[in-house]
């Protein structure tokens, strides 16, 4: 008999950036590639439909909560908009993602009341991303 499923969810969820961990409210990823046609034709009017998927790239935005633990403009973070990021993404604290990143567009909001500001950042994945092996 199968035991009961384990359901994965984010509470556990860490990330880390530039090496060192940062304490995230919510996060997204999501990769995405081109798939590019390369359909060719051979002598005698016979043609081969050829597709073939082009650099993959991660995706996602990154909401947080600005405190003294959790500056975006001291070091090790340094976020701004066209930052270069290292980022491991771990949505079970067990699975990480790591790849490096450009923060594309960063932000933040507070507003009349007393409470938390809150800041996101989007990112682009450069180069390779190492995925969970197991």
């Amino acid at each position: 008999m199968p035991s009961n499923p384990v359901f994965a969810h984010g509470l556990k969820g860490q990330i880390s950036i530039n090496s060192s961990a940062y304490y995230g409210m919510t996060g997204d990823y999501a990769e995405d590639t081109t798939i590019e046609d390369i359909t060719y034709g051979v002598p005698g009017n016979a043609t081969y439909g050829v597709q073939i998927p082009g650099y993959v790239t991660a995706k996602g935005t990154i909401n947080a909560i600005w405190d003294t633990a959790n500056k975006p403009y001291l070091s090790p973070y340094l976020i701004y908009a066209g930052a270069l990021l290292s980022l491991i993404i771990n949505p079970d604290n067990s699975s990480p993602y790591s790849f490096s990143c450009y923060v594309g567009s960063f932000g933040w909001k507070t507003g009349p009341t007393a409470g938390a500001i809150k800041l996101n950042f989007t990112y682009t994945s450069t180069g390779t991303i190492t995925r969970p092996s197991s």
